[in-house]
């Protein structure tokens, strides 16, 4: 069936080849569609598709954008790359031509990590080592977070260190950086971030060198360009030269990857002042969703300053996309999400499917809570290789260690390997410790001869470790005794025995809740599951099967909003809507980063088809009052008070914005809304509808 194509859609397709064009596009507007076309109409003006390149954001919108290219069935198709394959290509150029040395590239995330963690110990002060902690994860993953910044923002480290807020006590990071580039260049290594910087230095130094990679395009088309960084931009200069027109789409909107360097100010004001003539379109018709999402949308990144005026208006009269709020006790502890569940369950009883489904979070430390939940009724779901579901956790692994090794059922090897995870858990020990002396002895119930086996790695763990060990191997013997008792009771008590809930309490909060309170409700689950071991060890392997859904495409879908870029489903979930969460407690009153977390929610709310549903802390009297009365904003920021919803959700101003969207549809020659906050947002939005009411702004009074 031939795509049909909007009036919008056509004048920028049609646009003259030779012009710089800036297409500010809302989402769900067809933005890909533009540019297929646009391409298939420059080739068809006599562009050979060998002077054409697309450039794409990441791997996976090269391939859905070949895909979609092989419509055009014309012989030949343009290059399509991301930035970092394209300058990739462009050293391999320059390599041949000897104006650079063979580099030795470096792909494996395990080198990157490594080298960055020697080149902290190597160039931090050593008596900086211990405080700093320089070999943890924590920072390292800092520091490399500090490198890709100075690469992506092309700007001094001390200037990247300040912008960014890096804590003064890392003020050393400065000078590793600087250390770790000498280093890194006189042992000719190339990692992914130093592609496009690299490239970017050598146009600087050698100038010359450019005439090689410059100038090859007649039209340089680049899609979300909002994502661009000042190393990305410059990229887009040198492959232009003084011969490409440059197509740039985006909506300064969606801009999120603010940790990469990237700023609406690319799209916003920087490619017009680079690139000469620079011709503006719009696309402002979504056919994603209907208007009452679209009026909500409005309503929430209007709140934002720096940005371009824009309106998102639904092209899709006959969609009704419905908006709804579910309520939480408890932001990690509620396993119950009661109002969520009976939302899902309406869902599929109504035809939908669960891959329909997306909740969508700030961060994946906030799913426990929901993925309990599900879990407890039987809802197949998924969550990105990059994070671990409840089932995959440290507390789950632990009491399946314990089950697997308290079972009559599983082999000596079994239990061998059980015991060992059981000894070590929750113990900052080195991993390849070999324990097999003790756990021979305690599967034999010799408890003496196991705790004499402890003098055997005495001299690779502290004395602490010791006697953590001596506990829990007298704790398992005692217990694994009691044969006749009950599931539930030698769980608990050989976790009482050997002191697992003391160790847990001592440890910090994390996202807001103790790790004792969330291994507690993890082990009251585990607990509930079966009275016999052998039968829970099965359970947990069939909750597992429903958490390892993505190839089967067949649960729901777990993605931060982050990721949730290109996702599109009928019913959305906004996850966990609360001061502290998104907007996150780290942007504090920065007003910058809030407009940062104001564009995320916005990402998040234009994801959705048909649904979306706010789930939102219970008891937020405040929200309800400011949804009855119309008025669009929060009257006090409570500073990230815990049970307060996010500011994003007042300022959805849902009530008034379901109720113009359902008159819309209904085609009402007036409104029942007299007076809003958002009145010249939804004037806006009549008046580009061709409707001749408007909302007044003069309240009734009975």
């Amino acid at each position: 069936m031939p795509v049909r194509i909007s009036s919008e859609q056509a004048i920028i397709i049609k646009a003259d080849p030779k012009s710089n064009i800036r297409v500010m596009a809302v989402p769900g507007s067809g933005k890909s569609t533009v540019l297929v076309h646009r391409i298939g109409y420059l080739m068809k003006s006599g562009i050979k598709a060998e002077h054409i390149l697309g450039i794409m954001f990441n791997d996976s919108a090269v391939e859905n954008f070949k895909d979609d290219l092989e419509q055009l069935e014309f012989m030949a198709l343009p290059e399509v790359k991301t930035y970092h394959s394209y300058a990739r290509k462009l050293g391999f150029i320059l390599e041949k031509r000897g104006i650079l040395p063979k580099t030795n590239f470096t792909p494996n995330a395990f080198s990157y990590k490594n080298f960055y963690r020697e080149a902290l110990n190597q160039f931090i002060p050593v008596h900086l080592h211990k405080m700093l902690e320089v070999n943890s994860n924590k920072t390292v993953t800092s520091f490399i977070r500090f490198v890709e910044l100075c690469k992506s923002s092309l700007k001094d480290p001390k200037v990247v260190f300040e912008k960014f807020n890096f804590p003064i006590t890392h003020i050393s990071f400065i000078d590793a950086f600087l250390g770790s580039e000498k280093k890194r260049k006189e042992q000719n290594i190339q990692f992914f971030s130093d592609l496009i910087y690299d490239l970017v230095l050598l146009s600087k130094e050698k100038p010359e060198a450019m005439n090689f990679i410059s100038n090859r395009h007649d039209v340089v088309l680049v899609d979300e360009y909002q994502d661009a960084n000042a190393a990305c931009h410059e990229l887009i200069k040198l492959i232009a030269g003084t011969r490409a027109a440059v197509n740039v789409v985006g909506d300064d909107d969606q801009t999120i990857y603010d940790f990469t360097g990237a700023s609406p100010e690319f799209l916003k004001d920087i490619i017009a002042r680079d690139f000469q003539d620079m011709k503006t379109y719009s696309l402002t018709s979504t056919f994603r969703y209907g208007h009452n999402v679209a009026l909500i949308a409005n309503n929430i990144i209007s709140n934002n300053d720096h940005r371009i005026e824009k309106l998102c208006i639904s092209g899709r009269p006959d969609l009704n996309t419905t908006i709804t709020t579910t309520t939480y006790e408890h932001l990690h502890l509620d396993i119950e999400q009661t109002q969520l569940i009976d939302e899902i369950k309406s869902y599929i009883l109504a035809g939908g499917k669960y891959c329909d489904i997306a909740i969508l979070v700030r961060n994946y430390s906030s799913t426990f809570s929901i993925e309990m939940a599900l879990l407890r009724i039987g809802i197949p779901y998924f969550i990105s290789k990059e994070s671990k579901t409840v089932m995959h956790s440290f507390d789950m692994q632990f009491l399946i260690a314990v089950g697997t090794a308290l079972c009559p059922n599983s082999s000596n090897e079994e239990r061998s390997k059980a015991i060992t995870s059981y000894l070590k858990c929750y113990l900052w020990i080195d991993k390849n410790i070999d324990l097999s002396g003790i756990t021979k002895c305690i599967l034999n119930e010799e408890l003496e001869l196991a705790i004499s086996e402890l003098a055997s790695i005495s001299a690779e763990v502290d004395s602490d470790s010791l006697k953590v060990f001596k506990r829990r191997i007298k704790a398992f013997v005692t217990v694994a005794k009691s044969k006749n008792k009950s599931v539930e009771y030698r769980v608990n008590r050989l976790i009482k025995e050997a002191g697992i809930l003391t160790l847990l309490n001592t440890r910090k909060k994390k996202d807001m809740v103790s790790p004792l309170d969330r291994f507690n409700v993890t082990l009251n689950f585990f607990i509930s599951l079966s009275d016999n071991f052998q039968d829970l060890l099965s359970v947990i392997e069939q909750l597992k099967a429903l958490t390892e859904q993505s190839e089967l495409n067949e649960g729901i879908q777990f993605c931060t909003l982050h990721k949730s870029k290109g996702l599109a489903r009928p019913f959305v979930i906004l996850a966990h809507c609360e001061e502290g969460v998104c907007p996150s407690i780290e942007c504090g009153t920065d007003p910058y980063l809030v407009e940062v977390e104001r564009r995320l929610f916005y990402v998040g709310v234009t994801r959705a088809r048909n649904k979306v549903a706010f789930h939102i802390p219970r008891g937020d009297k405040e929200l309800f009052k400011s949804f009855r009365t119309n008025q669009g904003y929060m009257n006090d920021i409570h500073n990230f008070k815990n049970g307060v919803s996010s500011r994003f959700v007042y300022e959805s101003n849902v009530l008034s914005a379901v109720t113009i969207g359902v008159e819309i549809m209904n085609r009402k020659n007036q409104s029942s809304i007299s007076s809003t906050g958002n009145r010249h947002i939804y004037n806006q939005y009549l008046q580009a509808l061709g409707l001749s009411y408007r909302i007044s702004g003069i309240k009734e009074f009975l």
